[in-house]
């Protein structure tokens, strides 16, 4: 069964069998990194069916999963989330995928941000390029 590689991950605690949707009640970090996702996420699921908790930062997700609970998030969230016992499933009809930008004036790049940009760049270089996609040099 092919299976086509998306950059939105379906995560479930280990140890649990099925990894179906059937419990759209257990879905806990509802995301909303755009309004792409937004859009997705209402023609595939109910929204009159609220999320076990909505967060605003991901590091907080692994205190909210359990057993049964699921989530759909970016690929940097998912491994973190793997670290604490999830499992990872890439979705067939994954959602749009997640843009980050960085802008900057180019007269106003202190020796800060090319610290920062060089240490990005370094982190972005370990990742699968199937999974995360960088245009920083």
């Amino acid at each position: 069964m092919e299976q086509e590689l998306g950059h939105s991950l379906f995560i479930r605690r280990k140890g649990y069998r099925n990894a179906q949707l059937t419990d759209q009640g257990a879905e806990f970090y509802r995301i909303a990194w755009n309004k792409d996702f937004k859009s997705w996420h209402s023609e595939n699921f109910d929204e009159t069916i609220p999320p076990l908790v909505i967060l605003e930062h991901a590091a907080l997700a692994a205190y909210f999963m359990t057993e049964k609970s699921w989530t759909f998030c970016p690929y940097t969230t998912a491994i973190r989330l793997q670290k604490n016992g999830a499992c990872i499933y890439e979705l067939k009809n994954s959602p749009p995928e997640q843009v980050v930008y960085y802008l900057v004036n180019e007269n106003r790049k202190t020796a800060t941000i090319h610290k920062f940009l060089e240490l990005l760049t370094e982190k972005l270089k370990t990742l699968p390029k199937d999974k995360i996609t960088s245009f920083l040099s």
